[in-house]
């Protein structure tokens, strides 16, 4: 399935979603995957646009301190160069105090590297409480694609 054929079971031009016009609700483990179609869109007026649709639906359902929500909204908000929205969202998540939480840790420091802010990606990468081999990657591929070679050794 396309990218913008997910988005269409889930946001018509009509305004009224599919989903809900076929009396299916839209849970935790939909709005990910939406969220990530979104994302998939780039830097597009569009994907801003449907972004603060699908986050106001997520509101509406008391959807956005769910961690699978949060963590795709941070990803999303990378993607579509909305580097300040991710770290609100990243600031506002209590689960990023936690050690299972690398995966939200390493999309922030990713997304800053990607923003061009790699002083950013370097303050969040040591405020990490855990890291992996993953948050490594993350950081050292930023540092190279922004020229930062001799801080990436």
């Amino acid at each position: 399935m396309t990218t913008r054929q997910l988005l269409k079971l889930f946001h018509v031009p009509t305004k009224t979603p599919l989903m809900l016009s076929q009396n299916v609700r839209p849970d935790r483990l939909t709005f990910p995957f939406v969220l990530i179609a979104i994302g998939g869109l780039g830097e597009s007026y569009d994907a801003y646009s449907l972004s603060s649709v699908v986050y106001g639906q997520i509101m509406k359902l008391g959807l956005e301190f769910d961690t699978f929500v949060r963590v795709s909204l941070v990803d999303l908000y990378v993607n579509v160069g909305s580097l300040s929205l991710a770290l609100q969202v990243f600031d506002e998540s209590s689960e990023r105090n936690k050690a299972e939480s690398i995966l939200l840790w390493n999309i922030v420091v990713k997304g800053s590297c990607k923003n061009g802010q790699v002083e950013k990606a370097i303050e969040v990468f040591e405020a990490m409480p855990e890291r992996n081999l993953g948050s490594w990657n993350s950081l050292v591929d930023g540092l190279m694609r922004n020229g930062e070679v001799d801080k990436a050794i």
